[in-house]
């Protein structure tokens, strides 16, 4: 599995304008944690309160991918939410 280019510190996927992800969308966000995590780069979603949450809650993966609702002050301050 590739990793991400050097010297990249952090990855943010926003999935505010997500209405839907599906088994597909899921395994690609999985895959791309795995390939930031083999290059020890964090990984954090913007995944507001909604119908995309409510799926990585359903398949359990809010405990191992990390989410905030929003980015602005939450990414800045450091709070977030050990998913």
């Amino acid at each position: 599995m590739p990793t991400l280019s050097p010297g990249v510190g952090i990855v943010v996927p926003g999935m505010s304008g997500t209405r839907f992800c599906d088994t597909s969308g899921i395994r690609a966000l999985v895959m791309a944690h795995q390939r930031a995590k083999a290059g020890n780069t964090e990984f954090l979603m913007v995944v507001p309160p909604g119908g995309v949450r409510r799926v990585l809650e359903l398949r359990r993966l809010d405990t191992v991918l990390a989410t905030c609702p929003r980015l602005g002050i939450t990414l800045l301050a450091g709070d977030r939410k050990p998913a």
